[in-house]
């Protein structure tokens, strides 16, 4: 089963942030934060670090909604606004910052992280 996100609330965890914060852009953002500091006070890092996306090779889909998430009522009724998160299916290079080489990886992407990350990778 999934957890609930300790910063959205929205979707599944996953173990890079301690299994309390999921994949959405704004999500592994505060993840990093909460690593970082827990680094400067001298804190273990357990945690596999978030990564994003620098570079898109091709965009294979769309989506509005994470079909996980979608059950009973959800599956036949109109969502609400909250629940809805357009995503896309790229085919790209992933990396923790633009000093990262990275690897190539097919993942689902907020359009927000697309926007963000694309962005600050041409600067």
């Amino acid at each position: 089963g999934t957890c609930a996100c300790a910063n959205c609330t929205n979707h599944g965890v996953l173990k890079y942030a301690r299994r309390t914060m999921c994949t959405r852009y704004k999500c592994q953002k505060a993840a990093t934060a909460e690593r970082v500091a827990r680094l400067a006070d001298g804190g273990g890092d357990d945690a596999v670090v978030p990564t994003y996306s620098f570079e898109i090779k091709e965009v294979i889909g769309m989506r509005f909604a994470d079909p996980e998430r979608l059950v009973g009522k959800k599956r036949r009724n109109e969502l609400a606004a909250a629940e809805t998160s357009l995503c896309y299916l790229t085919r790209g290079k992933f990396g923790e910052d633009q000093n990262d080489d990275g690897f190539i990886d097919t993942r689902w992407v907020e359009l927000e992280e697309l926007y963000v990350t694309t962005a600050a990778s041409r600067t």
